[in-house]
């Protein structure tokens, strides 16, 4: 059998099977983890971070931890604004509060600055998780990642940093960078971006 007539016989099996192979890949690699972090170096002593968290699960953590996921959601979602917003606003102070970010020396940051969703976008989210909890309470329910944010001036140059984050943030990915910065100049028409 030549390779030719081998391919003509074996190649549309083969060409499924890897195509079958890449899109699973592709899914895999695509999907990401449920809490993670991104911090960036934007000058010698500023550093931005983003959290992107299972904030409903954060919460929780911090308010009922010995309540299930579902009782929680039902639970929190019921429960009047007012009240709602005094609970959020204990659980969200006590997780900044812990969350521990100081240069390699251990100096902490000059100023540190956490933007969290508000309490009436999280109990809306926790009252779209529990009409999803009553239709399909069998299926995982499905959330998108709260983004909290934090804006970090240190008082000497940066050239590590030393993170731990709150308990009920479970296990974080972080990933960290600097950013190259280039200007774009008005009427240039093209610029090249290098990675």
């Amino acid at each position: 059998m030549t390779i030719r007539s081998a391919f003509r016989r074996w190649g549309p099996s083969i060409a499924a099977a890897a195509t079958a192979l890449a899109v699973a890949a592709c899914a895999y690699g695509h999907e990401l983890p449920d809490n993670r972090a991104t911090l960036v170096l934007r000058d010698d002593r500023h550093v931005g971070v983003t959290v992107y968290l299972n904030l409903p699960e954060a919460l929780r953590k911090a308010l009922a931890h010995d309540r299930s996921f579902a009782e929680f959601v039902l639970v929190y979602s019921a429960m009047d604004p007012i009240h709602f917003k005094v609970a959020m606003d204990d659980a969200e102070s006590r997780m900044a509060k812990a969350i521990d970010i100081r240069d390699e020396a251990g100096g902490k940051a000059l100023m540190e600055r956490w933007t969290w969703p508000t309490a009436t976008e999280t109990h809306a989210e926790l009252q779209n998780l529990a009409a999803q909890l009553l239709v399909a309470p069998k299926q995982p329910p499905h959330d998108d990642p709260a983004e909290v944010h934090g804006d970090l001036v240190m008082a000497r140059k940066i050239n590590g940093l030393r993170v731990k984050f709150p308990q009920e943030f479970d296990e974080v990915l972080a990933v960290s960078y600097r950013p190259k910065q280039v200007w774009i100049e008005k009427g240039r028409a093209v610029t090249d971006i290098r990675f």
